[in-house]
């Protein structure tokens, strides 16, 4: 049911209502009745998702807490807003519905498209002082690494479809952050005319990889702890392969244990997946009758590691916990221990870690390293072996 707007005050003509929502990735407030206008009283619509998320990288980008403004009475498809600590995105929910209608993914992607493409030219001049700033930023984005090419821009949009607009709406946002790559945005210019709408697909999921990929780098270097690495591997579950579908949104467990992440694993049953800092011990120092063996700092995390697992496995038929994993089921959870560096390892060390790994059940424990070179692999990368994983630091 909805109840009145109490959080923190926004600008706007209109009361605002809230309620629960499902598969949302921020806050949504809306200014009409709910099951008038979206046609039912579920906590959810085709799309929500999409677009929630889509305002959480724009509220990311400008530092500030995401809101999602659902409103049958603005003029515009799309505005924002922004207060001290909040970005808010107006977004009119018919334009919203109707031009998503029938599509089976990325639904907000088809409606960014449709308010860029209504200028008619991709400039950012030539769409007027009237368009949201929003929209102008990345407009001017897009221009500027396609060189003015508006018309092969749309033509490829539309051909490429929604998957393509994403990536290229995902590109243009970490450009307005000044860490996107202009290669990438040309290469996708390169390819408009020559290839497929799925090349030109994985062309744009290629480029938002290889950023993730740099930005990893980054973190590594900075020796980041698990809480900066957490959104990383939220944004990027594709590099655990198939071990996950995607990361839920809730991490907690129980009343007493909160993983780093919770996953959904390919066979659609709830995992763990637990972080340590990269700067941590992997081995000690010394060999025990030429054996290596874990460092104090590896055993307690692999302890944590099992506890969640066991914790877990309690809550199998809890339907609060069901409830909070959206409905995915329990079942001998399995754990990923991402810990430490592998760089200056030797063959017998890695041989070590296999022999370690094969001891645990349903327990895999890999380094920052292998995470940056599988998703290297993954991404196309020809080299496999060790030795590429000390290249690759």
């Amino acid at each position: 049911m909805q109840t009145l707007y109490s959080g923190p005050p926004v600008d706007w003509p209109h009361r605002l209502f809230t309620r629960r929502t499902l598969q949302s990735s921020c806050e949504v407030v809306f200014d009409f009745e709910w099951d008038e206008v979206i046609g039912h009283n579920q906590p959810k619509f085709p799309g929500l998702h999409d677009l929630s998320q889509a305002v959480a990288r724009f509220a990311k980008v400008c530092g500030k807490a995401p809101l999602l403004l659902l409103t049958n009475k603005a003029d515009v498809p799309f505005d924002e807003l922004t207060t001290d600590s909040t970005y808010v995105a107006v977004v009119n929910i018919k334009d919203f519905l109707a031009c998503t209608k029938d599509q089976d993914q990325d639904r907000a992607a088809l409606f960014f498209l449709s308010v860029i493409s209504k200028h008619g030219s991709i400039a950012a001049a030539a769409a007027g002082a009237a368009t949201p700033i929003r929209v102008q930023q990345l407009i001017k984005a897009l221009e500027i690494g396609l060189d003015g090419k508006d018309k092969v821009l749309i033509e490829a949009m539309n051909k490429g479809g929604s998957k393509l607009t994403l990536g290229l709406l995902d590109a243009a946002v970490k450009a307005l952050d000044e860490t996107a790559s202009r290669e990438d945005l040309e290469a996708l210019t390169t390819i408009f005319s020559t290839s497929t709408a799925s090349v030109i697909a994985d062309a744009a999921t290629a480029a938002t990889r290889r950023k993730a990929v740099e930005d990893f780098k980054q973190l590594l270097s900075e020796d980041a702890n698990e809480h900066k690495f957490q959104p990383w591997f939220q944004n990027n579950a594709w590099v655990l392969g198939s071990d996950c579908v995607q990361v839920l949104d809730a991490r907690k467990i129980d009343v007493r244990n909160i993983a780093d992440l919770l996953v959904e694993a390919y066979d659609g049953r709830a995992d763990i997946v637990e972080l340590k800092r990269p700067g941590l011990a992997f081995w000690e120092t010394e060999k025990d009758h030429d054996n290596y063996i874990p460092h104090p700092d590896l055993v307690a995390a692999i302890v944590q590691a099992q506890n969640y697992q066991f914790a877990l496995e309690g809550e199998i038929d809890s339907i609060k916990t069901r409830e909070r994993l959206k409905g995915t089921p329990i079942a001998k959870p399995r754990s990923i221990l991402i810990h430490g560096r592998s760089t200056k390892w030797a063959d017998d060390q890695f041989e070590a870690q296999r022999l370690l790994n094969a001891g645990f059940t349903n327990l895999t424990v890999i380094t920052y390293d292998q995470v940056l070179h599988r998703a290297k692999v993954i991404m196309g990368v020809q080299k496999t072996g060790k030795e590429t994983q000390r290249e690759e630091s």
